[in-house]
C-alpha cells in the first residue's frame, strides 16, 4: 500500500478533519510505502522514484520468505512497479492520526471512514504492529452511562467480557481504549455488506437463502443470550455478511453497547423507529422490566422481511398507528407475496411474533422448530464453521438437539404483564381488520427503503458496531 504525500488511495477527502499545506524542500520525504505483511520492510521515500520486485537491484527485493503461502511470487516480474514523485511545489501533510489520542494512535493508523451510527462514528484502522484491519467505533462517553466520565468497575468488566466472545456469526471485538470524554472500539472488519442491503438488491430472499441465514442468526442469538447480553437491537442492518454469495457466514453487530449504554439511550438511539421493538417495550417505553425475548420478537420480525421484502408493519396505514399495530400483533401474510412460502416458514414467525412474551417460543424452541430441520441446509453452514476453524460448534449445526442441550433456561426476570386479550394477527381478529391489513401490504412492499427513519437512514445504515 503506497502512501502518497497528498491523501492515502482510500482516503475521501471529506474524511479529513484537518489539513497542513506547507512549502517543503523537495530533499525531505515525501511519502512511503506501508506494508500489509509484516515480513515486508517499510520504505520512507525520498529519491525521485523507487521500484519494487524480484530483481536484486530494486529498492525493495520481494523474496519468498516474505509470503507464507501460495506461490505468490512466481507472479511478481522482476521490476514489477516502479513509483516516480509529481511535484507541484507543495507538500500535503494528513494530519488524522495525530487528531487521536497517543494510546490511540500508538496502536492504530486510523483510516477512512465506514460511516456513522447511532452512538458514534466507525473507521478503518490498521494495527501497527501487525497491519490487519479493523474496524474502529469512536463513541463519545457523553451517549454512555452518565454516572462520571471514567467507567466504573461493572463497566469495565462488561467491556472485558465483550472482548472474550468467540463465535462465528457475532462481530469479534479486537480491542476496547477509554480516554477521558470517548471509547474507541475495535471490531472485526466485516466488508460483505448487510442483510439489509441483500434483501433491499433482490426484493427478497428465497426461502432456502432465508433459512441459511436465519439459522445462523438464531445461533448468534443464542449465544450472546447464553453469555447474559440482549441485543436489543436486531434488525437486517446489524447483520453483516461476510461474502457476496448467500452461502456465507453472518455477522452480528452493535450487541455491546446494550451492556454500557444507559437504557434511556439505547432507546434514543432506535430513531423514532420502533419496527423492530418487541411489544413489551414498547408499552414501557423502554423503562419497564422484560426478559431477552424481546430479541425473539425482533428475529420473527426479521424473518418476515427476508420472506417477502417489506416489514410487517407500516406507518403508513390509516386505521392503526405504528405502536398500535405492533402491541397488538396486528400484522398478516398476503397471498400476493406469501403464496410461495411454506405455511412451516410462517408459523415459524407467528410464533417469534406472539405479543404476550410468556407465550412466546423460546430460542432453544425455535431452533427445533420444523422448517429449520433442514438437512441441506446444515450440512452446507457445517461445512463453513469447518473452514472458519469452529468444529465445536459442527455437531450443533447438524443436529439442533446437540446446540440446545446446553442452552442456559435462566428466565427469573418477570417480563412485563400485557393484557390477556393480547393476540397475533391470526388469532381473533375481525375480517375487517384482515381486509384492512392485506390493503396496506402493497404499500408496506413499496415503503421497503423507508424500513428506517429517513432522517437518520444515512448516517445509521454503514455502521459497523
Amino acid at each position: 500500500m503506497a502512501v502518497m504525500s497528498d491523501l492515502p488511495p482510500t482516503q475521501e477527502v471529506g474524511d479529513l478533519s484537518t489539513q497542513d499545506i506547507n512549502s517543503q524542500p523537495v530533499s525531505q520525504i515525501w511519502g512511503g510505502l506501508f506494508p500489509l505483511k509484516r515480513k515486508i520492510p517499510h520504505l520512507a521515500m525520498s529519491k525521485e522514484s523507487y521500484t519494487v520486485g524480484r530483481e536484486g537491484s530494486c529498492d525493495i527485493v520481494l523474496t519468498p520468505e516474505m509470503f507464507t503461502t501460495g506461490p505468490f511470487l512466481s507472479a511478481v516480474s522482476k521490476v514489477h512497479f516502479r513509483i516516480a514523485r509529481f511535484v507541484q511545489g507543495f507538500l500535503f501533510t494528513d494530519r488524522l492520526s495525530s487528531d487521536y489520542p497517543e494510546e490511540v494512535s500508538s496502536k492504530y493508523t486510523i483510516c477512512r471512514s465506514l460511516g456513522r451510527g447511532a452512538c458514534g462514528e466507525v473507521r478503518v484502522a490498521y494495527a501497527r504492529e501487525t497491519c490487519i484491519q479493523y474496524a474502529m467505533k469512536i463513541v463519545p462517553k457523553r451517549t454512555l452511562s452518565s454516572h462520571g466520565s471514567r467507567f466504573g468497575n461493572r463497566e469495565l468488566t462488561e467491556v472485558e467480557i465483550l472482548k472474550k466472545l468467540n463465535h462465528p456469526c457475532i462481530v469479534k471485538i479486537h480491542d476496547v481504549i477509554e480516554t477521558e470524554d470517548t471509547l474507541f472500539i475495535v471490531l472485526e472488519l466485516v466488508e460483505g455488506g448487510e442483510l439489509f442491503d441483500r434483501i433491499l438488491n433482490s426484493g427478497h430472499l428465497s426461502e432456502d437463502d432465508s433459512k441459511f441465514f436465519f439459522l445462523q442468526i438464531l445461533m448468534a442469538t443464542k449465544y450472546l443470550h447464553d453469555n447474559g447480553i440482549t441485543h436489543r437491537d436486531l434488525k437486517p442492518e446489524n447483520i453483516l455478511l461476510t461474502g457476496k454469495s448467500n452461502r456465507c457466514l453472518i455477522k452480528i453487530t452493535d450487541f455491546g453497547l446494550s451492556k454500557i449504554v444507559n437504557d434511556n439511550t439505547m432507546l434514543r438511539t432506535f430513531c423514532g423507529t420502533p419496527t423492530y421493538l418487541a411489544p413489551e417495550v414498547l408499552l414501557t417505553a423502554g423503562n419497564g422490566t422484560y426478559t431477552s425475548s424481546i430479541d425473539v420478537w425482533s428475529l420473527g420480525v426479521i424473518l418476515y422481511v427476508c420472506l417477502v421484502g417489506y416489514p410487517p408493519f407500516t406507518d403508513e396505514r390509516k386505521d392503526y398507528d405504528l405502536k398500535t399495530q405492533i402491541t397488538n400483533g396486528l400484522y398478516d401474510f398476503p397471498d400476493v407475496y406469501w403464496k410461495g412460502v411454506s405455511e412451516s416458514a410462517k408459523d415459524l414467525v407467528r410464533r417469534l411474533m406472539c405479543v404476550n412474551p410468556t407465550e412466546r417460543i423460546t430460542l432453544e424452541e425455535a431452533l427445533l422448530h420444523p422448517w429449520l430441520a433442514d438437512q441441506t441446509i446444515r450440512d452446507q453452514l457445517a461445512d463453513l464453521m469447518k473452514t472458519a476453524g469452529f468444529l465445536d460448534l459442527v455437531d450443533g449445526v447438524l443436529d439442533a438437539h446437540n446446540l440446545v442441550s446446553c442452552v442456559r433456561r435462566d428466565r427469573s426476570s418477570t417480563p412485563v404483564k400485557l393484557d390477556e386479550n393480547d393476540k397475533g394477527a391470526d388469532e381473533g381478529e375481525s375480517n375487517d381488520t384482515v381486509s384492512t391489513l392485506r390493503n396496506s401490504s402493497a404499500s408496506r412492499k413499496r415503503s421497503i427503503e423507508a424500513m428506517t427513519d429517513e432522517g437518520c437512514q444515512s448516517q445509521l445504515k454503514k455502521s459497523a458496531f
